[in-house]
């Protein structure tokens, strides 16, 4: 971070591979980036962060992988991997209970597997008294 910014966590989440019940990962704790890239992938956009991060660990690794399909939303994701129709890698805060009856939810190992959401602020200009609220009920909400 540079010095001049404050950084704030508000929330700190773990990424997790998704995969349909009968997959041959979904028997396994935790999953490689190896591993993850021997099977078509579902994936939003180009663009998204996930799958910006993803793409670029398994490019410096020079690990090939093939994209099966490009989707627009994190529902529709979901719902193709339950079809069996690739798998992917998610945050975790998208994993609602209901999807656990049809997907398995498996640990990403890796530096990138875990992120943090926050705010930055310039450290040398005072927040303003609603930016200042507005934090606060970040912050309360969240848990932090």
């Amino acid at each position: 971070m540079p010095p001049h910014i404050d950084f704030q966590p508000l929330i700190t989440f773990e990424r997790v591979l998704i995969a349909a019940r009968n997959h041959p990962l979904a028997q396994q704790y935790e999953a490689t980036i190896d591993e993850i890239a021997r099977y078509p992938l579902t994936f939003l956009r180009a663009g998204t962060t996930t799958r910006t991060m993803l793409e670029a660990e398994m490019k410096r690794q020079e690990i090939p992988y093939e994209v099966g399909i490009e989707l627009d939303h994190t529902e529709a994701v979901k719902r193709y991997v339950s079809l069996g129709l690739g798998i992917s890698v998610v945050p975790e805060f998208i994993v609602e209970p209901r999807d656990r009856e049809s997907l398995a939810i498996i640990r990403v190992q890796g530096s990138y597997a875990t992120e943090q959401i926050g705010a930055a602020t310039l450290r040398e200009k005072p927040l303003t008294t609603s930016a200042s609220n507005f934090l606060m009920v970040l912050r309360q909400t969240l848990g932090q």
